[in-house]
């Protein structure tokens, strides 16, 4: 996740097809991060990206490798 405009702080958490959080990272300043986050079960799962403290707007990218 990458901002592109504005002063978000980025937050992406990713939950399992049974609304458990798998897995999430918040960071204070940086205007990228990257999130490490390994599926464990199979099905749909959700990708939460947000700004940290929820506080500030922008836009940011979100890739997936």
């Amino acid at each position: 996740m990458a901002t592109t405009a504005g002063g978000l702080d980025p937050r992406l958490r990713v939950y399992r097809p049974d609304n458990t959080l798998l897995c999430s990272n918040a960071l204070t300043t940086p205007t990228a991060l990257n999130l490490p986050c390994t599926l464990d079960v199979t099905g749909v799962h959700t990708i939460i990206a947000s700004d940290n403290g929820d506080d500030e707007t922008g836009s940011y990218d979100v890739g997936l490798n």
